[in-house]
């Protein structure tokens, strides 16, 4: 029992011996482990590695502390203990901002060890220029020439560009929230220029689009005041016509379009049987020749004392009678009308030329004689001094004159042939010839005594000439000329419903002598474009709902491509498309033009007279042709620059503030623009976004009617 007791001990002893030698053993084990370096074993790594971030943005780094439970580290940027402006700063938390201004080259984040400072992890980051973008330009409007402005926004950098209409141009960096620029301004069909700012790389962005208005500074005239005032003067107005009203004012551009010579038609060749190359030059003089006013003016006169295509036919035929009411548009009324009585071309539309005395077998042709009344002097019913119908005794209107009257001005102007042609001997009837003025013929003259209007009579025994004279004399005279011309040439060029105080202002000016000269066209027309009435619109507020009038087809379509400032290719075909709306140029179907000037709508009680071209499909039409000139122009020998509003492409706002002011001239109602924004936002392909806003103005009513 003893020795047994006395074994266990000892392998007590040894067992504990044994023991404690081992956990000697891991002590020291352990000790040694704990005197080595710390550096041998605590590593840093930051995370992202890699990375880039705009300028004036965040990124949050990690750092991951190995071989040690001391997980803390302080960071530096490039070296620099929690960064600075220039490199970016750097949050204990590992938050690094960006500077606003990216540094060169690439930018070191660096954490570092807290247990162990020698031990750094490193990452590396790209600082790419911000996304510039643009919140004031001053100033908001810029004249045509040179310019400065000055951009605020954020996201500038020292490299940064102002584009100016997509092109870039002198820009100086002055902080990230503002940069001034410098450049040269032009006047576009859209009033307005895209301002943008482009930072190049690292990280190339261009900021969303702004803009700024193109208007001459100190204008005499607001830009909607120039763009009605053209719309009645001219074939349209475009940039560089409105800014020329705007400099000027309307008296002194009246009085430079007053000195321009009339632009000219060339020699066409006399076997050519068509008016097609006619039209092709008229198109090209209306949209290029300086002569606006001669022109417009011109063409009213032409609906006035009308011949037509159908039976003048050929360009000898037609171009002598255009050049003669250019040259005479701004001549007196008596010399214009004796122009028109000996002109070959009217001779021959209504049967004047080689009208002769009666015969056993033949009466003198009337056909002259009563459109001479009725539609070129006096029309049908007296008239008083303000246009309105003046009535008999019993309220019945009183007529100008009878049939008795009508046969003795037939016989006043018989005995008129053709011009004689060059080396050709007269004949007492000279046969077709179109170049000067018909030559009298006194033998074929009736020479009896004639009684006219008011019972004025023509005395026996003179010839054509003296009987010519008497007769425009009398027609200069007559009361009723001149306001029956003051309210055609009104509602030619500026409204259909003139008030009888509108007319009668105009009329006083007819009658008024001008250096011995009674209705002097120059001072009419001037009474008429610069009469109250005919301002008032250049106010939005002042303008009366049944001002302006329905621009006839010949009009509207070139209003439009005077607008855009479109070029014509030799084949374009505009005369042609604008005969589908209701008005082929130099074809209207009658003396009594394409509509008439008493043409009613019913419904509204008002004057409309190109409303009488508007059937259902010559609305199509129109529509069309607004559709031929803004898509496809390209098909019908139409060429025009659509950039000024293609660089608003990516904002329809501004897109569509650009077509209205382009076409309207600011005219915009808010209801429109928001229907036609919203359409055009739908577009998806921003190359058509511009084309579907012009087209969208060009064919509403706002647009087809001229204010």
């Amino acid at each position: 029992m003893h020795e047994a007791t006395q074994s266990s001990r000892l392998l007590s002893i040894s067992t504990m011996t044994t023991f404690s030698r081992l956990c000697i053993a891991v002590f020291v084990c352990a000790s040694a482990l704990f005197a080595q370096p710390a550096s041998a074993a605590v590593s840093v790594s930051v995370m992202p590695g890699t990375s880039s971030v705009r300028a004036g943005t965040l990124v949050h780094f990690a750092a991951a502390v190995f071989g040690t439970m001391a997980k803390g580290v302080t960071w530096s940027v490039n070296g620099i203990a929690g960064g600075n402006a220039l490199v970016g700063t750097i949050a204990p938390d590992g938050q690094y901002v960006a500077p606003r201004v990216p540094p060169t080259g690439l930018v070191t984040i660096q954490a570092r060890s807290v247990v162990d400072p020698s031990v750094i992890g490193t990452a590396t980051i790209t600082v790419l220029n911000p996304v510039p973008s643009v919140s004031a330009i001053v100033p908001a409007s810029v004249a045509p020439g040179p310019f400065s402005i000055t951009v605020d926004g954020s996201g500038f950098v020292p490299t940064s560009v102002v584009r100016y209409a997509g092109t870039a141009v002198a820009t100086t960096w002055i902080s990230p929230t503002r940069l001034t620029a410098a450049g040269t301004a032009v006047v576009t069909p859209a009033g307005m220029a895209a301002i943008a700012v482009a930072n190049g790389d690292p990280g190339a962005a261009v900021s969303a689009i702004a803009a700024v208005t193109v208007e001459v500074s100190a204008p005499a005239v607001s830009v909607l005041a120039a763009a009605r005032f053209l719309e009645q003067t001219s074939w349209g107005p475009d940039a560089a016509s409105i800014a020329r009203v705007q400099r000027l004012g309307f008296a002194a551009y009246l009085d430079e379009q007053f000195a321009l010579p009339a632009t000219r038609y060339p020699a066409y060749a006399a076997t050519l049987s068509n008016l097609r190359p006619v039209q092709q030059q008229f198109v090209l003089n209306a949209l290029t020749g300086p002569d606006q006013l001669r022109q417009r003016v011109a063409f009213a006169l032409g609906q006035i004392f009308v011949v037509s295509g159908f039976k003048e036919f050929a360009p000898q035929m037609m171009v002598p009678w255009l050049e003669l009411l250019s040259t005479h548009a701004f001549s007196d009324y008596a010399t214009l009308l004796r122009s028109v009585t000996l002109n070959p071309t009217m001779g021959n539309f209504l049967d004047m030329a080689n009208n002769e005395k009666a015969s056993p077998l033949s009466a003198p042709n009337e056909n002259y004689a009563r459109e001479m009344l009725q539609l070129f002097t006096i029309g049908t019913e007296r008239l008083n001094a303000d246009g309105t119908t003046a009535l008999d005794e019993h309220g019945q209107p009183i007529p100008t004159y009878d049939e008795a009257v009508v046969a003795n001005l037939a016989r006043a102007l018989t005995g008129w042939t053709y011009p004689t042609r060059a080396g050709q001997t007269p004949l007492l009837r000279n046969p077709l010839h179109f170049s000067g003025v018909m030559v009298p013929v006194p033998s074929l003259h009736d020479s009896g005594a004639k009684t006219l209007l008011d019972g004025e009579t023509v005395a026996a025994g003179q010839g054509p000439e003296r009987d010519l004279d008497a007769v425009l004399d009398q027609l200069r005279r007559h009361p009723n000329v001149a306001p029956f011309l003051a309210r055609r040439l009104i509602q030619q060029l500026v409204m259909s419903n003139p008030s009888p105080a509108y007319v009668e202002r105009v009329t006083s000016v007819f009658t008024a002598d001008h250096a011995g000269a009674r209705g002097d066209l120059r001072s009419v027309v001037r009474a008429i474009v610069l009469d109250p009435e005919a301002r008032r619109g250049d106010i939005m507020a002042a303008a009366a709902p049944a001002d302006g009038h329905l621009r006839e087809p010949l009009l509207y379509a070139l209003s439009l491509l005077r607008t855009f400032n479109a070029t014509l290719s030799g084949t374009a075909i505009i005369a042609s498309v604008a005969g589908t709306a209701g008005q082929t140029l130099f074809y209207p179907p009658s003396v009594f033009n394409y509509f008439s000037p008493l043409y009613d709508l019913p419904e509204f009680g008002v004057r409309a007279p190109e409303f009488q071209l508007l059937t259902p499909s010559a609305a199509v039409s129109r529509m069309n042709l607004a559709h031929y000139i803004t898509a496809r122009g390209g098909s019908f020998g139409i060429a025009f620059d659509l950039s000024p509003f293609e660089q608003f492409a990516a904002n329809p706002a501004l897109l569509v503030e650009a077509a209205n002011r382009a076409l309207l001239a600011g005219r915009m109602s808010p209801q429109m623009r928001a229907t036609i924004e919203s359409a055009v936002t739908a577009v998806k392909l921003s190359s058509l976004r511009a084309e579907t806003a012009l087209y969208l103005v060009a064919s509403s009513s706002d647009y087809q009617v001229q204010p």
